[in-house]
């Protein structure tokens, strides 16, 4: 062989040797970024054998069940993570196919170290190796809170078994609502991992923690402090409308979805756990999508900190809870608002009685408080029933409101009495119109659904400070001075200076 063969064969071997070892850094830079994401991640992750044994679990596993890791992965059998009931399921409905995309899922209560219970949702699917090997992964996700929303909403229910039957049937139509929460939020982690062949140690790692990410329901992401750069997930770019996996100036950018009301409250819970003051960052806030409209979402992160304490990384996922968001809004609206007529229960009208006396106190002004009972609207229901009752009242109702200013508040506070709050009136003058105009108004025929129904109401009014220092005496004198009206006869009103 010549020389200037043996040169060349040398200078083959070295550009070999270096192509190799960029491609094992390569891989290895990957496989770590990978591991950031899944080792922070707020899931179980675990993969086992159909015999038990297991083969990899994240680092969340290891803290949520205090796994102690002494040698092998295998020498651990999945039984001590996931209980041996939910493993004889799970096998059971996998096991027996060899369909590769049959999916399980199944979910089990679990005490963690701390004393606490929280409850684990876990899907499970097949994956085979590059020999043919069969291997389950699970991934565990903790459905603490949407269970918490279930009692929250039974004891709701409890309560409410006192109401009419109208009211029940609301409560029928939450809980079917409710269900429907819970099939959604179920569907969004309906998305199981799949692991390709692989071909090395180090490219098994890579693909499992590729198809890790890709799978996971929730968008996740990881984000460079140093460059302000980040990496986010196909989920979060199909939310946000973003054309890029990495994303520069990502703070900015960022904020920029977020709905102004918010953007304080977010900034101020990430820097609480950037300077270590909380174990994790969370916070829930509307993000506008990429077709223009707002989603509540709930993001969750922790970050990573160098030797001198300065926070380097954070990773994360953003999950939409904007199902359940619209849930308590509902719930809320229903604790202030009358169902039937959509006023304002006896509670808010007393907030707004007192918040307008205290006004008037202090401003040296005057408000009134009218008294309004429908007269004999019993026979109306025993008549025509229920049902047209409830219609008329809401007719009602809307007729009263478009008779008063938008200041002024009228609330239900009986089957057929209403109560009005006119606040900051110069005279009794005032309290006569808005008496007139109600009287007007039951002057005509109340029309719906090819009925025609004439109604009469009696309307005591009190003003304060004259007939009363609180609350409590306005209301009862005007209640007085609306039985003193009905005493009179149909379609009067009274005011309490008559009575005293």
């Amino acid at each position: 062989m010549t020389n200037d063969s043996k040169k060349l064969r040398i200078e083959n071997n070295r550009s070999f040797i270096e192509e190799s070892k960029k491609s094992i850094a390569y891989l290895k830079k990957k496989e770590e970024f990978l591991s950031r994401i899944l080792e922070n991640e707020q899931m179980l992750i675990v993969v086992w054998a159909l015999d038990g044994r297991v083969v990899w679990f994240n680092r969340y596993t290891q803290a949520v069940i205090d796994i102690v890791v002494e040698e092998q992965t295998e020498r651990i059998n999945i039984c001590s993570i996931i209980p041996e009931d939910v493993v004889n399921r799970i096998k059971e409905h996998l096991n027996s196919t060899e369909d590769r995309d049959t999916r399980y899922k199944c979910e089990n209560p679990m005490v963690l170290n701390d004393g606490r219970k929280i409850y684990i949702m876990w899907y499970n699917s097949i994956v085979y190796d590059d020999k043919g090997n069969k291997y389950v992964v699970s991934t565990g996700i903790d459905i603490t809170d949407l269970k918490n929303v279930e009692i929250k909403l039974k004891e709701a229910n409890d309560n409410l078994l006192d109401l009419n039957e109208e009211l029940m049937a609301q409560q029928e139509e939450l809980s079917a609502m409710n269900e429907k929460l819970m099939v959604q939020e179920e569907k969004l982690r309906q998305n199981l991992i799949e692991i390709q062949r692989q071909q090395d140690a180090l490219k098994r790692s890579e693909e499992r923690y590729r198809l890790v990410v890709e799978g996971a329901s929730d968008g996740l992401w990881d984000w460079d402090l140093l460059t302000d750069t980040a990496y986010i997930s196909e989920r979060l770019k199909d939310v946000i409308g973003f054309d890029k996996e990495v994303v520069n100036n990502y703070y900015e950018t960022w904020t920029k979805f977020i709905h102004p009301k918010d953007v304080k409250r977010v900034i101020n819970n990430l820097h609480r756990h950037l300077e270590k003051k909380t174990p994790f960052y969370l916070c829930e806030y509307r993000i506008k999508t990429k077709d223009g409209r707002y989603i509540w979402i709930l993001s969750r992160g922790k970050a990573l900190w160098d030797e001198e304490g300065r926070a380097i990384r954070i990773a994360g996922s953003h999950t939409d809870i904007t199902g359940r968001k619209q849930m308590e809004s509902k719930l809320k609206y229903m604790a202030f608002y009358d169902h039937l007529t959509d006023l304002p229960r006896r509670d808010v009208f007393m907030d707004r009685l007192k918040v307008a006396m205290a006004d008037a106190r202090k401003n040296e002004k005057k408000l009134a408080v009218l008294f309004v009972d429908l007269d004999n609207f019993k026979t109306i229901n025993d008549s025509f029933g229920h049902h047209i009752g409830d219609k008329l009242l809401k007719k009602i109702a809307e007729k009263l409101t478009a008779c008063l200013r938008e200041s002024d508040t009228v609330s239900r506070v009986g089957g057929d009495e209403f109560i009005i709050l006119l606040p900051d009136i110069i005279s009794i003058d005032d309290t006569d119109k808005v008496a007139n105009r109600i009287l007007e108004l039951f002057n005509q025929p109340i029309k719906f659904n090819n009925h025609e129904l004439y109604l009469t109401v009696s309307i005591g009014i009190a003003i304060y400070p004259d007939h009363g220092k609180s609350e409590r005496a306005i209301l009862k004198n005007a209640d007085m001075a609306m039985y003193k009206a009905k005493g009179k006869g149909k379609m009067v009103f009274n005011i309490l200076t008559a009575l005293l």
